[in-house]
């Protein structure tokens, strides 16, 4: 089976012969895994001693009580069940440690990071740091002495600053350049992409960028300006060329990373595996001709038709050309007519437009049409017939829908948002019949006499009914005239001749029975007494008193006063009544 000193290789087969380079590779192979042994110590000793091994590896199992001299142990766990105290020269890990102890009488920790732990917080000494980094601004009190290595002030990015002295300046380094700044008094830098020393941003002259200008030797004028002159052979690394022919007397080659032209510029041939045009004009020129590619325009004109070829994506503007066949998504349409040619239909989520919109066939709005406008008038809604168009709009000042003629110069109705109709110009007309109204109904007499009229003298002829309350919803009332034997329920009566009303005739009170002779009946009494008639006693004389001394004596009705007698003492006079009851007969 494999394992971390020999891995077979199946070679030779069972009952098979062999080569001898085959069978030597395969006892070679064997021995590299005795190498990777270790070499007891002796009899009577424990462990192994590293200096005689030749590279050997221990895989697995568990070494208790075992001293390994000059060893490595690698990727094993020491002290996992009883753990012991160690002694290290050096002591490194990969991730965190923990020391739950740690007794050293000069430690040396090298590599890793002492995280969140003041350092010389009782008693400060000196300190060596390959890198000194803080996460806010750090304040030395003392002399700092750098004996070697380098100070490292924000090299990952941004950039780095050192004040020194009483001055509003400091020194720098960053991406583009390294020097001195002063917000006062100016300041001076190497600037790594002219490759100079700049002062005040201006660069300096030196020996390697001023050459004589009329030396026919070679040189390099970086940050020069080299004014009349012809230069021949010569390198320009940087800089600019203002305002100066190139090539005007020998032409030769030309390599630029961006050709930019003021005026035409007139290639006889262009060499490049990628190029941005920014400008300027390709004229006669076939572009895409033997490979084609992709192209962005701001403006593509022909003077004859284009044509587009294998699909693609138009995206941008296009003025004037016809298209066909064209599926544009997520584009616009610009000040362009749609099927002037051969109509076709169409699908639009919004369909807005600055002036008149013709239709020629049907429309299907699926979800509303909005005519809308910001001003009084709504965008008119033209039906067009032939040479007749009238036209619908919305009027917002009267909040109105009005309708107008065909000759655009009259409202013929208007639809009031109360629901009040408005006919300015002429009355409807109902199958045929012109309604009546307080326009056209001067007279009642212009009305037909038929069933229940009403004349002009104010006569009304065969009313049917009368409509209880002054109500249409009041009980239609009939009068008929038609004697009725026995008394009514209710009487019609009124007291100011304008408002009548019922009235119950057991309450009447007849004003003419005050003075009538006699009745033949009263209260089931047959031949009562007449006017004049003396009443007869129906009791005798009953005596009610005394009254004396201020108290009260009633008689009980129908009971009269007939007399009285009053008895006399010493010391009151005592009074009593005597009544009857009378009769009628």
């Amino acid at each position: 089976m494999a394992n971390g000193y020999y891995t077979h290789t199946s070679y030779p087969a069972t009952n098979s012969s062999g080569s001898s380079s085959a069978m030597r590779a395969e006892l070679d192979a064997i021995m590299a895994g005795f190498t990777l042994l270790p070499t007891p110590l002796g009899i009577g000793q424990q462990g192994f001693s590293g200096g005689q091994w030749n590279t050997p590896t221990l895989i697995g199992g568990s070494h208790t009580g075992a001293t390994f001299t000059n060893s490595t142990l690698d990727n094993t766990p020491v002290g996992s069940t009883t753990p012991n105290t160690g002694k290290f020269t050096t002591l490194t890990t990969t991730a965190a440690a923990t020391l739950a102890s740690l007794v050293t009488a000069a430690a040396t920790l090298t590599g890793g990071s002492i995280n969140a732990m003041p350092v010389g917080a009782t008693t400060a000494s000196s300190g060596s740091f390959t890198t000194l980094a803080a996460s806010s601004g750090a304040t030395v009190t003392g002399n700092v002495v750098q004996t070697g290595g380098s100070f490292s002030l924000n090299r990952a990015s941004g950039e780095g600053d050192i004040l020194l002295g009483q001055n509003d300046g400091y020194f720098y380094g960053n991406a583009t350049a390294a020097g001195w700044q002063s917000p006062t008094v100016g300041n001076w830098a190497y600037n790594f992409s002219v490759q100079n020393l700049t002062v005040n941003n201006n660069q300096v002259w030196h020996k390697g960028n001023l050459p004589n200008p009329g030396s026919s030797t070679s040189g390099s004028f970086a940050g020069s300006t080299i004014t009349s002159s012809t230069i021949t052979g010569s390198s320009f690394a940087t800089g600019t060329i203002d305002s100066s022919p190139i090539g005007n007397t020998t032409p030769s080659t030309g390599k630029f990373t961006t050709l930019n032209t003021s005026g035409v510029a007139t290639l006889q041939s262009l060499a490049t595996s990628s190029v941005a045009i920014t400008g300027g004009t390709i004229d006669g020129t076939t572009i895409g001709l033997t490979t084609a590619a992709a192209a962005k325009y701001t403006t593509l004109g022909a003077t004859g038709a284009v044509t587009f070829s294998g699909g693609g994506t138009l995206t941008g503007t296009f003025t004037g050309g016809t298209f066909s066949g064209v599926n544009l998504t997520g584009d616009t349409i610009n000040n362009t007519t749609i099927g002037a040619t051969t109509p076709s239909t169409g699908s639009f989520t919004t369909l807005a437009a600055s002036g008149a919109i013709s239709f020629s066939g049907l429309v299907t709005a699926t979800s509303g049409v909005t005519l809308s406008s910001g001003g009084t008038y709504s965008p008119l809604l033209t039906l067009t017939a032939g040479s007749y168009s009238p036209f619908i709009r919305s009027n917002s000042s009267a909040s109105t829908i009005e309708m107008v003629n065909g000759a655009n110069t009259a409202i013929n109705f208007s639809l009031g948002d109360g629901g009040v109709l408005n006919l300015p110009r002429a009355r409807p007309t109902w199958v045929g019949l012109t309604p009546w109204d307080n326009g056209n109904l001067t007279n009642l007499s212009q009305l037909a006499n038929g069933p229940g009229y009403l004349t002009s003298s104010g006569t009304i002829f065969s009313a049917q009914y009368l409509r209880q309350g002054a109500s249409t919803s009041g009980a239609a009332m009939a009068f008929n005239w038609a004697g009725q034997g026995g008394q009514p329920t209710w009487l019609w009566g009124g007291n100011d001749g304008a408002n009548m009303y019922v009235w119950n005739p057991a309450n009447f009170n007849v004003n003419y029975a005050n003075s009538a002779g006699s009745a033949g009946s009263v209260g089931g009494v047959t031949s009562p007494a007449t006017n004049g008639s003396t009443c007869p006693w129906n009791t005798g004389i009953v005596e009610l008193g005394s009254m004396e001394g201020g108290n009260t004596i009633n008689a009980a009705s129908p009971q009269v006063v007939v007399g009285g007698r009053c008895t006399t003492s010493t010391d009151i006079n005592r009074v009593y009544f005597h009544v009857v009851q009378l009769r009628n007969q």
